[in-house]
């Protein structure tokens, strides 16, 4: 069926004989096989993207209603395949945004410790000059005193 099913993909059609060797361009086919009667339903979506096909050959005749009902099947099959292509983007989606949230947490962290570090040295710094403030004084009144004596 090496006609058949690429004509129901490239045309997003189905694909319907009660006689394959009627239909010219699948006489060399139908040569082939002892099938004569073909269904050949593409899985799409709305937006013409096709993601495999029901095909089903047989040498006792198929119906109209076999035909429906096949389609009906392929249609909710090809909601299903492209609900699960969705849900996988929505997954992966959520994966990157639970990234950056972490990153950006493990940022904010960061800068809280670099903050707490950065008001550490601002307090050993401010005790240092309070501590030479201090001594400077002293050494001052040392001097001074000395002086007027």
């Amino acid at each position: 069926m090496t006609l058949t099913i690429p004509a129901g993909f490239y045309t997003c059609e189905r694909v319907f004989f009660q006689d394959m060797e009627v239909e010219s361009r699948f006489v060399p086919e139908a040569a082939q096989t002892k099938l004569r009667l073909v269904i050949c339903i593409p899985m799409s979506n709305n937006h013409g993207q096709v993601y495999g096909a029901l095909f089903l050959g047989n040498h006792y005749p198929f119906f109209q209603n076999h035909v429906s009902i096949l389609s009906l099947l392929v249609c909710q099959a090809s909601i299903l395949i492209a609900n699960t292509l969705l849900f996988k983007s929505v997954q992966q989606a959520t994966k990157a945004n639970l990234h950056i949230i972490q990153s950006q947490h493990q940022a904010l962290e960061e800068a809280w410790r670099s903050r707490e570090d950065a008001m550490k040295v601002t307090k050993i710094k401010s005790n240092f000059l309070a501590s030479m403030s201090h001594e400077l004084r002293m050494l001052f009144w040392c001097v001074f005193d000395s002086r007027a004596t």
